[in-house]
């Protein structure tokens, strides 16, 4: 009994150890990893904000699945995003990095990466303004006579961007006169 009993915790130790060991031999060859292209959504974009850069791209996702279901595992289970909310329009219309935020939408998969973790978003506000309206009537036909043009409406609303609707000054309406004068 003696000798079952010399350097316990060694011998208890030891068998602790072998189990972990076993254990993560066990798991080790039951899991695959892999990765799949992901489209990022934006999110919390206000009608106030437009957003200037293109789509937000796609991201890479390396993810960690049991080999029961890694067949199964397509783009659509998972969900990165990007929250327009974060954006300081105190700057805009200046490119900022925005971080992402991901998850999982199918249960037994583990995001292990999102590349990149972050993108570059250029928004700016939304501005409402009037413009003058003006007539273009272009090159006249000979042996024809116009008069001036009346206009149903004066002005025009323009909306879109600040950064570009500061710049419009006015709205041209071209009108083609072709050389019959009949459909105008």
């Amino acid at each position: 009994m003696g000798l079952l009993l010399r350097n316990w915790h060694l011998k208890l130790s030891a068998v602790l150890l072998a189990t972990v060991l076993y254990t993560g031999l066990v798991f080790s060859g039951s899991f695959t990893d892999s990765s799949v292209q992901v489209r990022v959504e934006q999110v919390n974009v206000s009608r106030d904000v437009f957003v200037l850069s293109a789509e937000p791209g796609i991201v890479d996702v390396r993810y960690r699945v049991s080999n029961e279901q890694a067949g199964s595992v397509t783009a659509d289970d998972f969900a990165v995003e990007v929250d327009l909310a974060a954006y300081d329009l105190e700057r805009a219309p200046e490119p900022q990095e925005l971080p992402l935020e991901w998850r999982s939408l199918k249960d037994g998969v583990e995001i292990l990466e999102v590349v990149p973790e972050s993108i570059r978003v250029e928004a700016d506000r939304v501005e409402v303004r009037s413009v003058p309206v003006e007539v273009d009537s272009g090159a006249i036909p000979d042996g024809l006579e116009i008069e001036e043009p009346v206009l149903s409406h004066e002005t025009a609303e323009v909306r879109g961007p600040a950064s570009v609707a500061s710049r419009v000054e006015r709205a041209v309406a071209f009108v083609d006169i072709p050389a019959s004068g009949i459909n105008v």
